[in-house]
Order: structure tokens, then sequence, then C-alpha cells
């Protein structure tokens, strides 16, 4: 087993660590042990008492775990459900009406087993907007899961997923979008302010590059 100088090990600043110690207490005895339903507002409580950037009308379950109070972000009617991981070494972001579902995992660091030293690297993960992770799924450092997007159960997502597409496996590939461009222009115009919406031209992109261009690929995957 290699000795500490051999390896690389990600360091935190003092005020991280104490953090850090004070979430795991305070977690532990005040809010684990109790019904998720009975503890949701004290836990958002704590969580923006010790940095985190949580909006209006959002749940988080008392069983998530949590590295990092103050590298978590998430916007308005947001869900980290039962028994997720965020192992946020770097900033983990929902977007509004964005879930995170049960029993799943966002590791925003790890190392680098290419290198001799195994040095540690991390990336923020971001949900977007209206995305949804089903349950048992990994998210690898540096991933966007993109505007609607859904990710199917037990699926590993190294790669970043584009805006309203399906995808689901290990490793995860897109195996459909949830619209026409035509019809996500509709869910847009309905959802967004005119500065905030994807361009046209964006969306048809990807469904040619993603879908259209890739429907044998495709067909192989799902029936295998």
């Amino acid at each position: 087993m290699g000795t500490e100088s051999e390896y690389k090990i990600q360091r935190y600043s003092k005020r991280i660590m104490f953090q850090r110690v004070l979430w795991m207490i305070l977690w532990n005895l005040t809010i684990r042990p109790f019904p998720r339903a009975l503890m949701s507002k004290w836990e958002i409580v704590i969580l923006r008492f010790l940095g985190a950037k949580i909006g209006k009308n959002c749940r988080v379950y008392s069983s998530a775990r949590i590295l990092i109070p103050s590298y978590l972000e998430m916007e308005d009617w947001t869900t980290l459900a039962d028994h997720t991981i965020i192992s946020n070494s770097r900033l983990f972001k929902m977007k509004k009406y964005s879930v995170f579902s049960q029993y799943s995992a966002a590791y925003c660091g790890g190392h680098n087993i290419f290198k001799t030293d195994f040095a540690s690297e991390a990336a923020p993960i971001t949900l977007e907007e209206y995305s949804w992770v089903a349950s048992h799924c990994y998210i690898g450092d540096g991933v966007t899961i993109g505007r609607g997007a859904r990710i199917g159960g037990n699926s590993a997502v190294r790669k970043s997923i584009p805006p309203y597409a399906i995808a689901f496996g290990n490793p995860c590939k897109i195996v459909g979008f949830r619209f026409s461009p035509s019809e996500t222009i509709k869910f847009e115009n309905e959802r967004f302010d005119e500065n905030e919406r994807l361009s046209e031209d964006l969306l048809k992109h990807n469904y040619d590059k993603y879908f259209l261009k890739r429907i044998k690929e495709i067909k192989s995957f799902l029936k295998n």
C-alpha cells in the first residue's frame, strides 16, 4: 500500500474542514435519525446556515448524504431524494425543477489513475432545469445533465448529456429525445423567458447528431 508521500491527496481549508465536521455532527444527531418529512425544513435551515444556497419549495430528504454544504446550490422546486450521496468536493448545482432520485450518487472528485502520484482531480456537477436522474445512478465529475434530460435508473454518467435527451446504461448512452425540435421549442416558450430559451439551431443540431444519425446504433444498443 502506498505511503502519503507517493500520492497527492486533496487538502481542504480549515474552514471547510470545520464546516464538514459540524455538518456531520448536526446531521447525525438532529436530522438523520428522524423521518424525512419531519426534518426536511430543519435540515434546509442547517444547510443554509453552513453556506448552502437553497431556494424555495426544495426538498432534501433526511437520509441524503452531503459532503460540503457550502458547495451545494439548489434552485426553486428541486429535490434530493432518499439515500442520495452528494460527494461535492466542488460545486453541485441543481437548477429549478430538477430531481436527483433515491440511491443515486454524484462524485465531483476522483483520482487520475494514469498519473503515478494518483493525483486528486475534481470538477463541478450541474443538473439543468427540469432534468431528472432516476434511482441508483452514478454521476461523475464535470458532468452536466442538460435541461429537461432524463437519465434512466442504474446508469453511469461520465460525459455531459445534451438538453432533453433520454439516456441510460453503463456507460450511459443517448437513446432518444423527449420531444421533436418543434415540440421542444413549444415547451421552452411556455416555461422560459425569451433570453433564457435554447436556440432552435442548437436543438435541431443535437436531435440530428445524437438521434437521427445514430438510429441504427441505438436500435442495436436497445436489443442488447
